[in-house]
């Protein structure tokens, strides 16, 4: 399924990626303000990417059915104190390796440096984590 979402997105031009990207910061806020923050801590082009693979994220929790609620800022806040205190383990390493070679496509840079992947993995777990936790429960 990633791959099909990977190569949809590819197919998209500038103004479409554009339309994509601001539906998306209308309905998480905070995330995107996460990831605008982070502008500084990458390349410009690995920057882009990783706006690329939260949509790729999004369209794969909204393809499997889970409906992801917007993140609140409450949220957001919790799983990046997690994350700056080692508390959370690497949880999905299929789509966090997925999403990290979406992000080497799409930037059109190998990402050799062990600071940079282990900075762009953290990032990813905190998007991963933060969609996991706003779909409700099924249960009641």
């Amino acid at each position: 399924m990633m791959s099909d979402i990977r190569a949809f997105f590819a197919t998209l031009d500038p103004v479409e990626r554009s339309r994509f990207i601001l539906d998306w910061s209308d309905d998480q806020p905070y995330l995107f303000g996460f990831l605008i923050n982070l502008s500084d801590e990458f390349p410009e082009a690995v920057h882009e990417a990783l706006f690329d693979a939260v949509l790729q994220l999004s369209e794969t929790f909204r393809r499997t059915g889970l409906q992801v609620h917007p993140i609140s800022e409450q949220v957001l806040t919790e799983v990046l104190e997690e994350a700056a205190n080692l508390e959370s383990v690497e949880s999905s390493p299929m789509m966090i390796n997925e999403l990290q070679m979406s992000i080497e496509q799409v930037s059109g840079q190998s990402i050799d440096d062990p600071k940079m992947v282990e900075q762009i993995r953290i990032v990813l777990r905190t998007l991963i984590e933060c969609f996991e936790r706003s779909v409700p429960d099924p249960l009641p």
